[in-house]
């Protein structure tokens, strides 16, 4: 276990990839695993398109979802949003469309498992009586989050908090979620320590911010977020030239 500060008030845990992980390869082989659910003899009342093609039109449907948010100015996007977006893209009823909805959820819930590390240092943390939140930017809705956390044995609803960008409307990589945190749990950014797996929303975000790191000494912080920079220069100029 890491000694935390005596300093620190509250610390936040980022959710995918961190406190929680998928056992499938990538977070879009959640979809390829429903439509081959989709395939079976089951669900032959849905339209042929859904069957054969379910995972390239949600995602499709999730792209077009948050290009029309940020054209409205939204900071994101929430589950429905997406599902409005795949009725316009093919023929489903809306009891397809609950359904499709509900089996996503299942198929996300089952696909779960925690990331030993990070359980075993919340629970070292409650034993210190330390406040424990998480922190998402995640189109799934907060009930399913909640469940996903309980599966993990790592959420108690009781005492700890969910912060949520699609709920709340905003997001870890604007900032304006740790601000929110910040503001929440009356807590000054050197008394909020963050940790999660994205170089940009859990690292160089609340770093920008004061916010305290979790796992990172000063040299692992410099080290990191000059790789950050690198990554983000080489990703503008393969745009440019793609």
């Amino acid at each position: 276990m890491l000694a935390p500060s005596d300093d620190i008030k509250v610390f936040s845990f980022d959710i995918f990839d961190t406190t929680v992980t998928r056992f499938v390869a990538d977070p879009r082989d959640v979809f390829r695993l429903l439509q081959e659910t989709l395939s079976g003899e089951a669900f032959k009342e849905f339209p042929a398109v859904i069957r054969c093609n379910f995972a390239a039109l949600r995602f499709k449907a999730a792209l077009h979802a948050r290009i029309e948010g940020l054209s409205q100015g939204r900071q994101d996007i929430g589950i429905a949003d997406i599902y409005m977006k795949l009725q316009a893209f093919c023929p489903i009823d809306d009891n397809q469309l609950h359904q499709l909805m509900e089996m996503e959820f299942a198929q996300e819930l089952a696909c779960i498992y925690p990331v030993a590390w990070t359980v075993s240092e919340i629970n070292n943390l409650r034993k210190l009586n330390k406040r424990i939140v998480f922190t998402s930017d995640m189109y799934l809705p907060l009930d399913l989050i909640e469940k996903i956390l309980m599966k993990a044995n790592v959420y108690v609803p009781s005492q700890d908090h969910i912060y949520l960008s699609n709920k709340l409307g905003m997001t870890k990589l604007s900032g304006k979620l740790f601000k929110y945190i910040l503001e929440n749990e009356e807590c000054l950014p050197q008394e909020l320590c963050h940790y999660g797996d994205d170089l940009h929303s859990d690292v160089y975000i609340p770093f920008k911010m004061g916010i305290s790191d979790y796992v990172l000494d000063d040299r692992q912080r410099k080290r990191v977020l000059r790789f950050h920079h690198l990554k983000r220069i080489r990703d503008y100029f393969n745009k440019l030239c793609f």
